[in-house]
């Protein structure tokens, strides 16, 4: 079977007015994780993760931060964060693009995007955490650099992949 390519106009915006989306986009997210791994239900209650999504603004807010969505002709199709760890270290957060539109770079765009930010920010390191079952999403963290790295933050499962780029 031949995989398609598809030539699309992808158009990033920050979202800071249009959080309702973002927080559609990360609810299909968790919900995609939690089936493919349901001890994944726990770790995101022990996250927070719904405190997260009624404070979004507050979480990636500039200058610090930042918060985008992909979207493909009008249509929010993906999204990503960017945080403040400390000092001059981040971590890029929620990368996201929806099923049916994975193939077309929307990741590499928002990927490229979250990293030039970080630069311009003054960030020194970018750090991530993910799920090893995320090939694909590890896959394209390697493609920028990305390296494993050991334990940043208090996640739980004893599974979770770090990363760190240094910018």
């Amino acid at each position: 079977m031949q995989e398609r390519r598809y030539r699309v106009d992808i158009e990033l915006k920050l979202a800071y007015e249009e959080t309702e989306y973002v927080r559609r986009l990360i609810e299909e997210y968790m919900q995609m994780l939690v089936r493919m791994e349901p001890d994944i239900e726990t770790y995101l209650r022990m996250q927070n993760s719904e405190e997260e999504l009624r404070n979004l603004k507050e979480k990636y807010k500039k200058p610090d931060g930042r918060l985008y969505l992909a979207y493909v002709e009008g249509m929010p199709v993906g999204c990503i964060g960017l945080r403040r760890l400390k000092g001059r270290e981040c971590e890029m957060k929620r990368l996201y693009v929806r099923t049916e539109f994975r193939g077309m770079h929307i990741g590499d765009v928002l990927v490229k995007k979250i990293i030039s930010d970080a630069r311009d920010i003054g960030y020194r390191t970018m750090r991530l955490d993910t799920f090893p079952f995320l090939e694909r999403a590890i896959g394209l963290y390697r493609k920028y650099g990305f390296s494993e790295t050991p334990s940043y933050n208090d996640n739980p499962l004893e599974n979770a992949v770090y990363m760190k780029l240094d910018l």
